[in-house]
């Protein structure tokens, strides 16, 4: 029985707390593997995956291949110049619009 004496704990106030933080966690794991998956198919270091470095990432985690239209696509629907490629940020749009289960992807 509880002591009338405590303070009532506000179970709404704890539970939002521990959901906060697991979102910040999954956020930072999320750009994480992101990062990880970015950097290990960006062969030349640019910052960008262009379209043998994409396409090997397709083919990878996705287990499809990429062909150049569907590149010059992409690129077009981040807004991303496909001479360059796609960058950190647009990457992880892509996995957020696709709803990816980025854990299964090994990075």
């Amino acid at each position: 029985m509880p002591d009338p004496q405590e303070e009532p704990v506000d179970s709404t106030k704890a539970v939002k707390a521990i959901f906060e933080d697991a979102t910040e966690e999954f956020a930072e794991q999320f750009k994480d593997k992101v990062r990880a998956l970015h950097e290990h198919f960006d062969k030349d270091k640019d910052g960008f995956l262009n379209l043998k470095e994409l396409a090997a990432l397709q083919l990878a985690t996705d287990g499809s291949r990429l062909t150049e239209q569907n590149y010059l696509m992409a690129c077009k629907a981040l807004a991303c110049d496909p001479n360059n490629g796609i960058p950190l940020p647009a990457l992880k749009v892509t996995y957020l619009a696709e709803g990816a289960n980025i854990g299964t992807l090994g990075a």
